[in-house]
């Protein structure tokens, strides 16, 4: 996925994956899964690429019913505390609105 934000061009597959994160439950479908996964680009800059079915904590952020794709800027400190474990998916980033 590719995405742009303040003149800068966010791109998964230019970008190298430090890491990804799973939420959801046990159930039969996936409706309710989401996957957070941490990039950095090779200039430094970090972003989340987030994925999450109609039911999932993304889509019921956004107030959507359908599945959800979206691309996070993140501060390094963000990242830092994304791959520490400390924050975890909208929690950290309920701010990021003011990108769309």
């Amino acid at each position: 996925m590719k995405q742009k934000f303040k003149n800068v061009v966010y791109d998964t597959d230019a970008a190298e994956e430090i890491g990804s994160r799973y939420l959801g439950s046990n159930r039969k479908t996936d409706d309710d899964r989401s996957t957070d996964t941490l990039f950095v680009m090779p200039t430094g800059e970090y972003f989340l690429y987030c994925q999450g079915g109609p039911d999932s904590v993304w889509a019921s952020f956004l107030k959507t019913d359908g599945g959800v794709e979206l691309i996070v800027p993140l501060t390094p400190r963000q990242a830092d505390k994304w791959s520490d474990g400390i924050a975890y998916g909208i929690g950290l980033y309920c701010d990021y609105h003011h990108l769309y």
